[in-house]
């Protein structure tokens, strides 16, 4: 997945912020809680009033995720 989330960021740069958190860290806990987290990978796309528009859960294409991304754009 780092790959594919590599080259999205590098894509959508300036438009786009990702965030990546461990999902194994402790302090990081709540906030997959918070956004319903359920294992690893977990991805979340929130547009700019950080409303949740689409989870992910397990692997996913990168055009799958490029959809997401477009989906949020203005």
């Amino acid at each position: 997945m780092m790959p594919i989330v590599d080259g999205l960021e590098a894509e959508f740069a300036g438009q786009v912020a990702v965030v990546r958190l461990n999902g194994n860290e402790p302090a990081n806990a709540q906030l997959e809680t918070q956004y319903g987290g359920r294992g690893h990978p977990f991805l979340v796309v929130l547009d700019r009033d950080g409303q949740v528009i689409q989870r992910f859960f397990g692997p996913q294409t990168a055009e799958t995720l490029h959809q997401a991304m477009v989906a949020v754009q203005p």
